[in-house]
């Protein structure tokens, strides 16, 4: 096994390199799913240099010049490194694997960053390593984003049973909420959690067979040589901190009205007086309300200042009386207008209650818990989610020597935290400037920050696992000084009265119960066996009942398998598919698999600006199976499918004049059931 110079795996790591190049092997792609201070990026980066000779590292720009340091001890192999802002730029090179680092990032299959990493990984037919402590964050659907960014060979356990899974996780959970919230409804509630929980079980097992997940606790107890060589992981204390506020009374007061307020620009959709196409426009006022009371919750500062921009947005938009969407103006109805009166009065009232209010009960704690910490000539790091608050906390600690850091902060000013909060730069190096580091979560991802001692959670994430990634900055072994450590982190609470209506502190614990869920699996390999079947004719069909239209049939010959949408088969084919029934999977005599429930739809095509062309995926993890286009070739972008099916199956594609375009898996270009 290759390794890198002067970076010698602990035999932990050793292991589980061992166990990745099988999983690769077997599926093309792996997760490594260690808890944060484990060596995710060795580990990985050994793994990646014994499966090909050029690699990509697409990583945060807080971890880039960590991945940099690293892969300059290697010169046989051809490492490139990006960040997540830079997959635009990248070098016109051919790689052999793809390491993701921090991968939870990529989950949205609609955001550009997704889009461009989509395609350099399939453009590639690369390897993939997908790195994350917190694989689990907001909800399935993105979890599902991104495992699709691993191409699953198609003789897998993974390929088959995952896009299933998923969406069935996705449907129940989301029936299983809904079933909480309505009265006299605890056996359909029981039910719905039974079949929920049964489903992840069953995707405990499928992901087991291409992830591995370290923890501190497996290791203490499996790899005492390693801790003898690392040194004991960290003790954590944990302390939640209450704010008793003086203005309970206007807080129930601010509830009240923006519950009352109608939000209309958050609902835009509600008014208009035509469909306008290409509108992401939808019914916000429920997220809207929901931010507004997180804001109040974190700083009175960063309330006011939402509600005086929007105020002032509303101001302007009345006097205009003119409403644009991509500035396109557009009709909206005459109650529209009278709904902008009722914020803009329902807006200015909050500003006038809040006028002179401040954070002043808030900071005193802060400011007495940070001279606790500084007098113990010990650092600190305090999180918050708003660029607001952080101007709050920086003016409450303005007699502390404190540095701060969020989005808009320089190269630079990112050194100057790195020699006084990295515990493993050389000891030379280190400067003691700053106590205090203050910062938005931008800096709660890849950077070491365990010279201090002590995190404070001045506000509350939606998301536990940003939690998680916030504490790891600090929770960190020193490999300068092996003794024992104990991390303090210091929690401040929600609003009992916001609680009640936000149900952050409700909604964190359930996406914990998911979390654990899904990181307690140790990896299990496993094949998956594919039964054969008739060749020459039409083998079945699928539909889901939740939608009618997911029907498909698989049509088998000699040499071929390949699915066909519904439509088609009835308009062209003229087939009665209520003959036929779902019968399995099919196995060609060439070796290639073949699936015939239909291929969801995903709306990936609005990021090339073509309603007129529709790009499928194969249940949203496989990119092989085929287009489908509109009838009036006019509309079609040929340019743009010319790009496409270039990237998926080197074809050129010439005078586009027909109705439907698929692909079959041996990458042959079908028109109706003429070749192209």
């Amino acid at each position: 096994m290759k390794t890198i110079p002067n970076y010698t795996p602990f035999q932990y790591q050793k292991d589980t390199i061992s166990n990745l190049l099988e999983i690769v092997d077997i599926n093309n792609g792996a997760c490594i799913y260690d808890e944060t201070g484990l060596g995710k990026t060795i580990t990985s980066l050994t793994t990646a240099i014994n499966l090909g000779n050029s690699i990509l590292v697409i990583s945060p720009v807080a971890n880039k010049n960590a991945w940099v340091k690293v892969a300059n001890h290697i010169s046989d192999i051809n490492i490139d490194i990006s960040t997540i802002q830079s997959l635009s730029k990248l070098p016109d090179n051919k790689y052999d694997v793809v390491i993701v680092d921090e991968a939870h990032n990529f989950r949205n299959i609609k955001n550009k960053s997704y889009i461009e990493l989509f395609l350099t990984i399939q453009k590639n037919k690369a390897k993939t390593l997908l790195l994350t402590a917190t694989p689990f964050n907001n909800n399935f659907i993105e979890l599902k984003a991104m495992l699709s960014l691993i191409l699953f060979k198609n003789n897998t356990l993974p390929f088959y049973n995952l896009p299933t899974l998923l969406s069935n996780i996705i449907d129940t959970e989301k029936k299983y909420i809904i079933s909480k919230d309505k009265p006299n409804n605890y056996g359909v509630e029981i039910k719905l959690y039974t079949e929920l929980n049964t489903y992840l079980s069953d995707l405990k097992d499928v992901l087991a067979t291409f992830t591995v997940r370290n923890t501190r606790d497996y290791i203490s107890t499996n790899y005492a040589s390693d801790i003898s060589l690392m040194g004991n992981f960290p003790i954590i204390d944990f302390e939640n901190i209450s704010v008793e506020v003086e203005i309970q009374g206007k807080i129930l007061a601010t509830i009240d009205i923006i519950e009352k307020t109608p939000l209309s620009r958050q609902n835009i959709i509600k008014y208009l007086t035509s469909n306008i196409e290409d509108t992401t426009n939808s019914d916000f006022t429920g997220l809207y309300r929901t931010l507004l009371l997180k804001r109040l919750d974190s700083s009175v500062y960063a309330f006011k200042q939402t509600i005086a921009k929007s105020l002032h947005e509303l101001e302007v938009l009345n006097k205009e009386k003119i409403y644009r969407i991509n500035n396109e103006v557009v009709e909206v109805k005459e109650y529209f207008w009278q709904d902008v009166e009722t914020d803009i009065s329902n807006f200015t009232k909050l500003v006038e209650m809040w006028e002179n209010s401040g954070d002043t009960t808030k900071t005193n704690i802060l400011v007495d818990i940070i001279s606790e910490i500084v007098g113990k000539n010990e650092k600190v790091v305090i999180f918050t989610e708003y660029n607001d608050t952080l101007d709050v906390i920086q003016k409450a600690l303005s007699n502390f020597r404190v540095i701060r850091y969020n989005s808009l902060s320089s190269d630079k000013e990112l050194e100057k935290i790195v020699y006084d909060f990295d515990a493993n730069i050389d000891i030379s190096d280190m400067k003691n400037n700053f106590d205090v580091l203050i910062c938005t979560d931008v800096l709660s991802e890849g950077v070491n920050l365990h010279r201090a001692k002590y995190v404070v959670d001045y506000d509350s994430k939606w998301n536990p696992s940003k939690l998680k990634q916030r504490h790891g900055r600090v929770d960190r072994i020193d490999i300068n000084n092996n003794s024992d450590k104990t991390v303090y982190i210091k929690r401040f609470g929600t609003d009992s009265l916001v609680e009640k209506i936000i149900k952050l502190e409700a909604k964190i614990k359930r996406k914990t119960e998911y979390f654990d869920i899904l990181t307690d699996i140790s990896y299990t390999p496993n094949t998956y066996r594919l039964d054969r079947f008739e060749s020459g004719k039409i083998l079945g069909y699928k539909t889901n009942s939740q939608c009618n239209h997911r029907a498909a049939i698989c049509i088998r010959n000699d040499k071929y398998d390949f699915c066909l949408s519904r439509d088609f088969l009835r308009n062209y084919i003229k087939e009665d598919i209520s003959r036929y029934k779902f019968l399995g999977y099919v196995k060609s005599d060439s070796g290639k698999l073949g699936r015939f429930d239909y291929i969801k739809r995903n709306h990936i095509s609005s990021a090339f600006k073509q309603d007129t062309l529709s790009v499928y995926f194969h249940n949203s993890l496989y990119f092989d199976i085929y287009y489908s286009i509109m009838k009036d070739k006019n509309k079609i972008d040929v340019d743009k499918l010319k790009m496409i099916v270039d990237i998926v199956s080197n074809i050129d594609v010439i005078d586009i004049d027909y109705t439907m375009l698929y692909i079959s898996r041996d990458g042959t270009l079908y028109v109706g059931d003429e070749i192209l």
